[in-house]
């Protein structure tokens, strides 16, 4: 089915521009609870109700075998079933999904990120994906190695009970963003990216005009300025390509929203979360033809749109 949605509907997508530039993807991903339509009590195969044994330890059988118990924390419940975890290209106009993965309700993001994205590039060696977009579920140092090997970059946010207080090897304070505390306690100003030492540069808050810096003294003799520089390397959660909080990773994050949209369309406008069938294979089925049902719209409106345009042109209508 995996291959089956990638062949027959993202690759023509693709082929039409829906995904914009090719070379360029930024994708984000997210899972989101299935509730199955069976029961975690399993259904009796015996007869000891009837003979009025209400608690009996005889085999039962389990419509849904593969469901177990997860966690909403959206909801702050528990829920018996699945999690699907949906990847799309998120600088598309459509919300298009590009993977979908049907897991155990007790399996978390993180986990199942390391197979999807890994499938994911498997899938669809002729893209060139940019940017990943991914939630605080998925905040920690071993994602962040997995995409520095797929020179991949990763913009995800900080779960805050897992920061720490580490050293590095250059002498300053380090904020919660990555951000170098200049000596006056303010944060320094972001100053490009150097790709051939892999570094980020700062620059003075005042570089502008040293002068009303609040110091008495000037921490830094040169008329330029203090500049410090990071290194990704040091710590990949922390010291991100573009640096945290700044403009354009804001701008960048805002894509997240797409794959909420694209579950949104699969579980509530394509109705798949009020099914409950009680398999996984059926499930996975109806996931996978809301999301070939979702680049078909796509499709059909853009070729309207051209076939508008061509008539327009031809000064038909």
């Amino acid at each position: 089915m995996q291959n089956i949605f990638a062949n027959f509907a993202v690759i023509p997508s693709a082929n039409l521009g829906l995904l914009g530039d090719l070379q360029k993807i930024n994708i984000a991903g997210d899972g989101a609870p299935l509730e199955t339509g069976a029961s975690h009590l399993g259904k009796r195969t015996c007869d000891c109700r009837d003979k009025k044994i209400y608690k009996c330890n005889c085999p039962r059988y389990y419509p849904d075998r593969w469901a177990n118990w997860g966690y909403d924390n959206h909801h702050d419940c528990y829920f018996y079933g699945y999690t699907l975890y949906h990847i799309t290209a998120s600088n598309s106009l459509n919300d298009l999904p590009i993977y979908l993965r049907l897991v155990q309700g007790s399996r978390h993001d993180s986990s199942t990120s390391v197979f999807a994205f890994t499938e994911l590039l498997d899938l669809y060696p002729q893209f060139n994906f940019q940017y990943v977009t991914l939630d605080s579920a998925h905040d920690a140092q071993a994602i962040y190695t997995m995409f520095d090997h797929f020179d991949l970059k990763p913009l995800i946010d900080l779960n805050k009970c897992r920061l720490d207080n580490r050293t590095y090897p250059a002498p300053m304070e380090i904020n919660e963003n990555g951000i170098p505390i200049c000596p006056a306690k303010l944060p320094m100003t972001y100053w490009g990216f150097e790709k051939k030492r892999s570094r980020l540069k700062w620059r003075c808050p005042y570089y502008k005009d040293i002068s009303q810096c609040p110091m008495d003294q000037p921490c830094s003799p040169s008329a330029y300025g203090r500049s410090i520089y990071t290194k990704p390397q040091w710590d990949l959660r922390l010291f991100t390509t573009p640096p945290r909080k700044s403009d354009k990773w804001k701008e960048l994050f805002k894509e997240r929203t797409s794959v909420k949209r694209s579950l949104k369309r699969t579980l509530v406008d394509y109705k798949v979360e009020n099914a409950k069938v009680r398999s996984k294979r059926h499930w996975f089925f109806r996931i996978s033809l809301s999301a070939i049902n979702h680049h078909l719209d796509a499709q059909i409106n853009a070729t309207k749109c051209e076939l508008l345009d061509s008539l327009l042109a031809c000064k038909v209508v």
